[in-house]
């Protein structure tokens, strides 16, 4: 068995980082765990020894507006459940939520509620468009960034930026975030591998 010293030094030449578990060639699994964490975490789930993948960004960004969640008969599910109608029903499909976080199974889903003071609702998903009111296809207009993740999802951050005024339609065309006028809001769920999760 090659030295953990050496082992990284390989790994550091076909991974992109050393949180990256590309498989490298010419190493054994053994040898391949000891790379980081991440590898150790992934070879884990293989073995089913820790269940890493129980939670997770498993729920949509967007579930409004989807043919998932058409019943009108017309065929036109932008028009069936835009977004101003989502906080007023239950979806069957599946679910979405602002950072979305759930189990597997989606037998339980967690997401951010957030009100600046001055929006009409509860912030709790992405705000969009749909066909006829804007570009051609639904068209989500918010401002979020998935800033790092791993595959066991031991470790995600996302951002999102939260007006500090109504926001409504095209944010960057309106002026919204002029003058900084906006919230920074970080996400970073920490699972465990006991089942519990931390957001």
């Amino acid at each position: 068995m090659s030295s953990p010293n050496s082992l990284k030094a390989v790994g550091k030449r076909f991974s992109r980082s050393c949180f990256d578990p590309t498989p490298i060639p010419d190493i054994s699994c053994e040898e391949l765990n000891t790379l980081s964490p991440e590898h150790r975490r992934l070879a884990a789930a293989d073995a089913q020894k820790e269940d890493w993948q129980k939670w997770g960004a498993y729920v949509s960004e967007r579930q409004w507006g989807t043919c998932r969640e058409d019943y009108a008969g017309h065929g036109n599910s932008w028009i069936y459940l835009p977004f101003e109608a989502a906080h007023y029903v239950a979806y069957r499909w599946g679910e979405d939520g602002l950072a979305g976080w759930c189990d597997r199974a989606q037998n339980l889903c967690l997401g951010l509620a957030l009100w600046n003071g001055k929006d009409p609702i509860l912030k709790e998903r992405l705000f969009g468009l749909n066909n006829p009111q804007g570009n051609h296809g639904e068209d989500v207009k918010e401002l979020y960034y998935y800033l790092d993740a791993t595959p066991t999802h031991s470790y995600m951050k996302m951002l999102y930026k939260y007006p500090q005024a109504v926001a409504l339609y095209e944010l960057l065309d309106t002026g919204i975030f002029d003058d900084n006028r906006y919230f920074d809001v970080f996400v970073a769920p920490d699972p465990h591998v006991d089942g519990e999760a931390v957001i």
